[in-house]
């Protein structure tokens, strides 16, 4: 029998925090789903753990090589039967009415819903203490603010499989925000909806690619590349995407070409204090700028709070 909503855990080893995710989504309060994990060719005891879930529901698929996420991605949409596909990264966790409360919003609005995402808890994995509480706050069309900014948390996400028959696949050529590509395909067809509550357990790990910044630009100058006709026609949200990328700059120690980046982007958008701020902070060195930048970060963590 076809289940209501595939979700999708791609997992490359991971062996030790796995069965944190998978039990998270098998004792969700809504049991008509399927689970497909998809092993991207792990090379820890990742095997010995997928052959310990005994579930009906839960189907693993294993990668002869390594792919990356965004063919995993893709592999798990493939092989799904559902209406509704729920990504899961394979160190985060949901609570158990999660798939519940998403889908008494998405089977009963419009048909021009694409996406309903939830606010999460950014764990830190160190200590395992709330880093951050992330309070969605953009609703319908939401295509303006994510090119201000991904706001929206794969793991949190619940996403009709009718979005990506018209968006298409995960970009497998982009290697850092690939989801945040796919959000921006799917909100210029389709409208996005949220739940406020927590429902999701997000875990910070240093170890993780958001930490690799040489990755990171690569992924922003792809992705700015393939919507530059979008961002093009807002400003605002070029100067905000080319601030990101001046910062990523001299966090690997190339200040000038971070200079360069704040300079075209207060050429864009001149009344954005943040400009200013990191330019000065790039013209004192590279190593000035990340040891103040990583002092704000650990003195001021950031709180997203609703509107």
């Amino acid at each position: 029998m076809m289940a209501n909503v595939s979700v999708i855990i791609p997992t490359h080893n991971r062996a030790q925090i796995l069965n944190n995710s998978v039990n998270s989504v098998l004792s969700q309060t809504y049991r008509d789903f399927e689970l497909l994990i998809i092993d991207d060719c792990s090379t820890d005891n990742t095997s010995e753990v997928l052959e310990g879930i005994k579930d009906e529901r839960a189907r693993v698929i294993k990668n002869p090589s390594n792919r990356g996420i965004a063919a995993v991605r893709n592999i798990g949409i493939m092989n799904s039967r559902g209406r509704y596909i729920a990504f899961l990264d394979d160190d985060d966790e949901w609570l158990p009415d999660k798939l519940e409360k998403q889908l008494n919003i998405i089977e009963n609005s419009p048909a021009g819903l694409g996406c309903v995402y939830t606010g999460c808890m950014i764990i830190d994995m160190e200590n395992n203490d709330v880093y951050q509480t992330s309070i969605p706050q953009y609703r319908n069309n939401v295509l303006t603010q994510l090119l201000m900014k991904n706001f929206i948390t794969t793991s949190t996400t619940m996403i009709k499989k009718s979005c990506f028959d018209k968006a298409g696949p995960f970009d497998e050529a982009i290697p850092y925000g690939e989801d945040y590509d796919m959000w921006i395909r799917i909100a210029g067809d389709f409208e996005f909806e949220y739940i406020k509550e927590p429902l999701v357990k997000y875990r910070f790990h240093k170890n993780s690619i958001s930490a690799n910044n040489a990755v990171l630009i690569k992924g922003l100058e792809m992705i700015l590349a393939k919507h530059e006709v979008l961002f093009s026609s807002d400003k605002r949200a070029y100067s905000n995407f080319l601030l990101m990328l001046g910062v990523a700059y001299c966090y690997i120690g190339k200040t000038k070409e971070g200079i360069k980046e704040f300079v075209k982007a207060i050429k864009l958008y001149k009344f954005d204090a943040r400009l200013y701020y990191n330019l000065a902070l790039a013209v004192l060195g590279a190593e000035t700028f990340i040891r103040l930048k990583e002092a704000k970060r650990h003195y001021f963590p950031l709180r997203i709070k609703a509107e």
